[in-house]
């Protein structure tokens, strides 16, 4: 996950105008000590603060212009697809999770007897017209081979299921993260910073899920909530 800073471009043009200003007059009331007739100092001095004026009044009118574009954004799900050899699987409804796709080396001290390294991220462009923004925003989920094992003695279907489950959960984190930025109203302003709130708090919240969906099927062995969560799961992602 990635942090975008954003720095308002016209408090950058204005902070760099009235500093060369500032400087320009001073240079020019330490002249005072050469013998440059009065009138034309002070016409040369009227002048540049009127230019001052000016060039503040342009970037304020400039502020106004950039805070009053529109942005629009359009969000979907990306229904990527990945080689056989690729390292990624996209989640795909069809294309379930098989054993061979957990690579890694298992972690024998870790109470688990398998692990699900699984997200989901978000890429986006955008582009002007007029005074209008428009940002395409394409979000997808993932699961990771070489972050995902399982220990030796772990082989059946229902084991591969619970893992399977997590993996659906991250696909719900994905419809929430959608739904959440269509709901968003966007300003030039704050496009940045909201993107990556709501994409924070949908991920924390959907760890949270991952831990409670661990935490009550007591990462499997207790089969009845298995079963229930199974049906909640599925139920979910399936709409």
């Amino acid at each position: 996950m990635y942090k975008i800073i954003f720095v308002s471009p016209e408090n950058l043009v204005n902070n760099k105008i009235i500093n060369s200003l500032f400087k320009i007059e001073t240079a020019c009331l330490q002249r005072k000590r050469l013998e440059i007739p009065s009138d034309i100092y002070q016409s040369f001095i009227f002048q540049m603060r009127r230019l001052s004026f000016l060039l503040i009044l342009f970037c304020f009118v400039f502020s106004l212009s950039s805070f009053s574009q529109k942005v629009v954004v359009s969000v979907r799900i990306d229904n990527k697809v990945a080689s056989l050899k690729s390292d990624t699987i996209y989640y795909d409804l069809k294309r379930k999770l098989t054993w061979d796709d957990f690579k890694a080396k298992p972690d024998m001290s870790h109470k688990g007897s398998a692990v699900t390294s699984s997200g989901f991220a978000y890429s986006w462009n955008g582009q002007e017209n007029g005074d209008v923004l428009y940002l395409n925003i394409s979000v997808y989920t993932f699961f990771t081979k070489s972050n995902s094992w399982k220990k030796g003695m772990v082989n059946s279907e229902y084991h591969l299921g619970h893992e399977q489950r997590h993996f659906d959960i991250t696909m719900l984190g994905t419809e929430k993260f959608v739904q959440e930025l269509k709901k968003a109203t966007y300003t030039m302003k704050n496009y940045h910073q909201l993107i990556n709130q709501i994409f924070d708090r949908v991920y924390d919240e959907n760890i949270a899920l991952q831990n409670e969906y661990d935490r009550e099927t007591k990462h499997s062995l207790d089969k009845e909530k298995q079963a229930e969560w199974n049906e909640r799961i599925v139920g979910a992602v399936s709409h």
